[in-house]
């Protein structure tokens, strides 16, 4: 009994001290005039991308995965870098990341493999051999909340198995596509055994439910010292 009540004071107090900064990028592309609003809100250039990396390491964070992000005890100075959509920038993001001797987490969705401007089989195979998680985002990033019961294990389970059996490595994370989740999505990511979920909601991470993690959103303007304030105020 007294060692029971040693190990849910020790979750109590990882819960209660828990504060991780969960940034969501998109594609790393210098943004164009021909760009649609949306795209270019969901691009961070190259330099700038660069500039963030190197911040985040002069401040002494541990860049993490999804699986340490809820392990016990979680390394001092905690970041999980996310990337969306599987889009083709997302090589360049893990090599600078490999050079930096950091990790991200890459969520794929994959009917887009090997489509134009997104991730091919073996670049996902090749980033995944440079120590990045892969992540699912389903198979063809469509609002979870909309689809019939079979339609959205479907959407789970297959993406799930894709890329597991391409990477080789267990697929328990998933991206929420557009950020759209509900009581019943839950019940199915957990049914299918995914360990957590990354919402669009914006915070940080305080550990109180892995199946509805907030982000910091990244965009095209976000500095350096941007960064540092929205982390501070959980934005």
């Amino acid at each position: 009994m007294h060692c029971r009540w040693i190990v849910i004071g020790a979750l109590i107090s990882f819960t209660f001290s828990l504060n991780v900064p969960v940034l969501m990028y998109h594609e790393i592309r210098t943004p164009n005039v021909n760009d649609t609003d949306l795209r270019r809100d969901l691009s961070c250039s190259p330099q700038q991308f660069i500039q963030h990396l190197n911040w985040i390491e002069r401040q002494g964070y541990v860049t993490i995965t999804s699986g340490q992000l809820l392990r016990i005890p979680c390394p001092k100075r905690p970041i999980m870098l996310t990337f969306d959509d599987g889009r083709e920038s997302c090589y360049f993001a893990a090599s600078e990341l490999l050079r930096h001797g950091m990790r991200g987490v890459f969520y794929v969705n994959t009917a887009a493999m090997g489509k134009a401007n997104h991730l091919t089989r073996l670049q996902i195979i090749d980033m995944s051999r440079m120590g990045m998680e892969i992540g699912s985002h389903t198979v063809s990033h469509t609002d979870l909340r909309n689809l019939s019961m079979k339609q959205l294990l479907f959407e789970l389970s297959h993406s799930k198995k894709v890329l597991q059996e391409l990477t080789g490595q267990p697929i328990n994370s998933l991206a929420y596509p557009s950020g759209g989740y509900d009581q019943k999505v839950i019940k199915a990511v957990k049914h299918l055994g995914y360990f957590s979920a990354r919402t669009t909601g914006s915070g940080c991470f305080l550990g109180l439910d892995p199946f509805r993690i907030p982000v910091i959103r990244v965009h095209p303007s976000t500095t350096p010292q941007n960064l540092a304030r929205m982390i501070k105020n959980g934005l």
